[in-house]
């Protein structure tokens, strides 16, 4: 609708300035007539102009926007919509660009000294504070338009930045007064529930979540909220629900694969977590929450050399400077370190190496209190080692063959010489030993595979390795 047909302020279906831009003057001409623009005058001429303007911004052509702005305040100074135009379009140029956000930030500025009534230019203002980290400043500009003109949007705007510090208590209520004068706001309601889930009110979360999917039945984000307050909950199956609710109105959402990549890994399903992982990598090959998550996915089913691979391609991603480093940054140097030790241990009986003796205090102690790896006199591990046979895990078949075995070994004590440590012909003691063992075996396939090769019945289970049968089996 901005191409520009009808007649212009000056008669002719375009208005050309001297840069040689086209201006878009039809949409402009319905707009200045119906005054749907910040500080319209009582001048409809100047009024036109100024349509134009915002015209422009509307259609992202900014730099065009400022110049004709800028035009207007040679003429007239203090042209109040002038000078706010201008900053919204400093901002919109984008952030990135510090000079743009303090030009912006001048020009609200100059907006508020002239009119220091309008809630809208300190909400503008905030717009432009809280994206460069200045949460506080912006707060104060949302608390004075509020105190202005309270709003729903200004409510739940504020809400979010409180959200944002962590002020979780805060933030609630906020968004509380928010619903309060607008009660259909699924997003509010959403960051309400929110508010709930990180202060361990999980209940009252999945009943605000709920609340936000009545309002929204497609609200992809409050599906994801719900499986995850149910994952906490410890209710595995309404979060897996939930989460495969997100997928099916987008099977491409990233946050909803990386949870619920998180939730089968700590479910033990670690083949199905590691498919979430990989999926998320192709959608967003830089995030590093399921680049580590593989990696760690990898080492727990004993497949170290792609575990390692994933976890050196977290340790790439520096940050930038001045930016903080990101949780998985700071920890996958020990993981990886740990995953190094456990490959080089895999042929070493259990009783024969410990990890608390090995591994100096300070590794250890860091990597719980999540702190930079600087740690003196430290030696690396050794890398992978070729003649280091790897781990295979036993299929479901396998798997019942060999407790099929081991039942079959149940009634032969008598038969059978005490040639075995821990064998005795009592062929009730031996039934006992034997459910014992595949008990336990069922345990370890529900929860995370051992990633280190051990010499007991238990393990021996649950992986099979190509060691060569010792004593020790």
């Amino acid at each position: 609708d901005c191409g520009g047909t009808g007649s212009s302020p000056h008669g002719s279906q375009e208005a050309e300035k001297g840069t040689g831009t086209k201006y878009p003057s039809n949409p402009a001409k319905t707009i200045a007539e119906q005054r749907r623009f910040p500080f319209a005058t009582d001048n409809d001429s100047t009024n036109e102009e100024l349509a134009i303007a915002y015209v422009l911004i509307g259609s992202g052509l900014y730099d065009e926007a400022i110049r004709h702005f800028s035009t207007m305040l040679q003429e007239e100074p203090d042209l109040v919509s002038a000078i706010y135009g201008r900053g919204i379009a400093y901002g919109k140029k984008g952030l990135h660009d510090i000079k743009n956000a303090e030009l912006a930030l001048f020009e609200l500025s100059r907006v508020i000294a002239l009119e220091p009534d309008r809630p809208e230019v300190f909400e503008q203002r905030a717009e432009i504070l809280s994206p460069l980290g200045r949460i506080n400043e912006a707060l104060n500009d949302l608390t004075k338009a509020i105190q202005l003109q309270p709003s729903a949007r200004l409510y739940r705007h504020r809400g979010t930045l409180y959200f944002i510090s962590e002020d979780y208590a805060t933030a609630h209520e906020d968004f509380q007064q928010s619903l309060e004068l607008n009660r259909n706001q699924p997003t509010a309601m959403l960051y309400k529930g929110l508010t709930f889930f990180h202060r361990g009110l999980l209940k009252e979360a999945i009943e605000a979540f709920k609340e936000a999917l009545k309002q929204k039945v497609d609200f992809i984000d409050a599906y994801k909220s719900l499986g995850q307050a149910y994952r906490e909950l410890g209710n595995f199956e309404a979060a897996t629900e939930s989460f495969q609710k997100a997928l099916l109105l987008n099977q491409n959402h990233v946050q909803t694969l990386q949870l619920r990549g998180l939730m089968l890994y700590h479910h033990g399903s670690l083949q199905e977590a590691l498919k979430n992982f990989k999926r998320c990598l192709q959608l967003e090959p830089y995030n590093e929450v399921c680049q580590y998550m593989k990696g760690l996915s990898h080492v727990a089913m004993g497949q170290f050399y792609e575990g390692i691979k994933a976890q050196t391609k977290v340790m790439l991603n520096d940050p930038l400077p001045g930016q903080k480093a990101s949780p998985e940054y700071l920890k996958v140097k020990y993981l990886r370190e740990y995953s190094r030790y456990l490959h080089a241990h895999l042929d070493t009986p259990l009783t024969e190496y410990s990890v608390d003796m090995d591994l100096p205090g300070s590794f250890k102690d860091h990597w719980a209190k999540n702190l930079p790896f600087l740690i003196d006199d430290y030696e690396e591990q050794p890398g992978l080692q070729p003649h280091i046979n790897l781990i295979f895990l036993f299929s479901k078949k396998e798997r019942k063959r060999e407790e099929g075995g081991a039942a079959a070994a149940m009634d032969s004590g008598k038969l059978w010489p005490e040639v075995y440590p821990g064998w005795r012909q009592s062929p009730d003691l031996n039934r006992s030993k034997c459910k014992f063992f595949l008990w336990r075996g069922k345990l370890y396939h529900l929860g995370p595979p051992v990633s280190h090769r051990s010499r007991s019945l238990v393990e021996e289970s649950t992986i099979k390795t190509t060691a060569t049968t010792n004593e020790n089996h």
